[in-house]
């Protein structure tokens, strides 16, 4: 069943996977994550954290609208790229920045 924003919330600052309406985030382990409409500065550095992940044998969180990744954590570092999509994805966007940590 998919969650509604206000269950995401949760799921987002315990960086737990989750499925909500367009929204959804996982756990990536290797550089074959979906990049959906990312753009390519955004994509090399979501790209580079993986890589850094995968070295020291960790993860990456990364939190999707549709198959865009809209930000990622790993460790300390959260990077919400400010990209602009639609009103939907502007509003995921905030919900993220202020849920993410």
């Amino acid at each position: 069943m998919a969650l509604s924003y206000a269950g995401i919330k949760g799921k987002i600052s315990e960086r737990e996977i989750f499925t909500g309406n367009s929204m959804t985030a996982e756990y990536v382990q290797n550089e074959y994550a979906s990049l959906g409409r990312l753009p390519t500065h955004d994509a090399s550095v979501l790209r580079a954290d993986i890589q850094r992940a995968k070295d020291n044998a960790d993860s990456v969180y990364v939190i999707y609208s549709y198959a865009t990744p809209i930000a990622w954590a790993y460790g300390d570092t959260v990077r919400v790229p400010e990209v602009k999509y639609s009103v939907t994805t502007s509003k995921q966007q905030s919900l993220v920045r202020g849920y993410l940590r």
